[in-house]
């Protein structure tokens, strides 16, 4: 039995993503421990500018649950001094 769960294919013919908005990190977590079946959810820090913290849901071998779901929090990342430099 497989914990993959398929994704819906979007307009640009890649996977949709699923971005739930949460008020607190604890929060999002506990959303994200439900989505996994009480297993511990897999934490992400924002990966680029624009983007929140987040956590995934995790499968029974506590890798990230491969179906899009983002449980966000927080404020977005904000660009550093170097990002700044480069975006001019």
């Amino acid at each position: 039995m497989s914990d993959h769960v398929p994704r819906k294919i979007g307009g640009s013919d890649k996977p949709h993503q699923h971005f739930v908005q949460c008020n607190s990190k604890a929060e999002a977590r506990e959303r994200a421990r439900s989505h996994s079946r009480g297993r511990s959810p897999v934490h992400h820090t924002a990966h680029g500018v624009g983007q929140k913290n987040h956590y995934h849901p995790a499968n029974k071998d506590g890798e990230k649950y491969p179906d899009g779901s983002h449980y966000e929090y927080g404020k977005p990342k904000q660009p550093n001094e170097k990002e700044k430099k480069q975006q001019k």
